[in-house]
């Protein structure tokens, strides 16, 4: 039966439980579906991919993006692999399920209350994954926000129409299943702009979203300048590339940030 499930980020919880830099994320069921339908689960979540994104790939890349061009993906070497036409299925299915365009995938600094101005719901990014038959594998697909120096909101799919909108995933995730064939089907992962897309195989108890954004480390805010003053502008220590402002408490001191509260 396919369930469709989300990791949400509680600030309560991401901010109080930060041990070793990690924050843990509760599962949470949101709505069933069909049984015949490809894709077993879905979830928002944290991750990183699973292999290095080097300085002349994310230049490469970001190039791309801005002029047209689908980058490269980088393919997964010695992993394992997975048939075509499941992943094929799998993306279109995954692509074209519209709940998973209600959400906006930010960095996790710009979380806030969880919930943008027209009341999508946030996330830092969304996967999911389908059983493999005849192997203890399952197949894995998974989106989120870059953490190299990207900034702004990211939408699992984009377009003016719905047709649009399952284009532009379906293209994304389908490059690195048709890049990624010269031995096997192994997978990998694609970076358009900020957004990271990937597929591979993995084992049945393993998944990539325990370390999107690992260790965030220390909350730090100080009063903003220039058109946000009167605001606090705010990082995570180890990404201080990645801010974001939020509302100034009374008194101005910046280090009491109401951390649901953006500006």
């Amino acid at each position: 039966m396919l369930i469709i499930h989300t990791y949400i980020f509680f600030l309560s919880v991401l901010f109080s439980t930060l041990v070793a830099g990690v924050p843990h994320i509760p599962r949470k069921q949101i709505v069933g579906a069909s049984a015949s339908a490809p894709i077993s689960t879905f979830y928002i979540s944290k991750a990183k991919p699973p292999y290095p994104l080097k300085n002349r790939t994310i230049l490469k890349t970001i190039r791309d993006s801005l002029t047209g061009r689908l980058p490269f993906p980088i393919c997964a070497k010695g992993a394992a692999e997975f048939q075509y036409q499941l992943a094929k299925t799998s993306i279109d299915y995954a692509c074209k399920n519209s709940k998973a365009w209600n959400y906006s995938i930010v960095p996790p600094i710009s979380l806030g209350n969880r919930k943008t101005a027209d009341g999508k719901t946030k996330t830092i990014g969304l996967s999911a994954d389908q059983g493999m038959n005849g192997t203890s594998n399952k197949f894995w697909l998974g989106i989120h926000h870059a953490t190299h120096r990207c900034t702004g909101p990211l939408k699992f799919a984009v377009g003016n129409s719905d047709q649009e909108k399952r284009d532009h995933c379906i293209a994304r995730f389908r490059r690195i299943i048709d890049r990624c064939r010269t031995d096997g089907n192994s997978g990998g992962y694609l970076r358009d702009g900020c957004a990271v897309y990937t597929v591979k195989a993995l084992p049945q108890d393993e998944t990539l979203t325990d370390s999107w954004w690992p260790k965030l480390g220390d909350f730090k805010c100080k009063p903003s300048d220039g058109a946000d003053r009167g605001k606090c502008t705010c990082w995570f220590s180890n990404y201080p590339w990645s801010t974001d402002t939020f509302k100034m408490p009374n008194g101005g001191d910046c280090t009491n940030v109401d951390r649901t509260q953006l500006a």
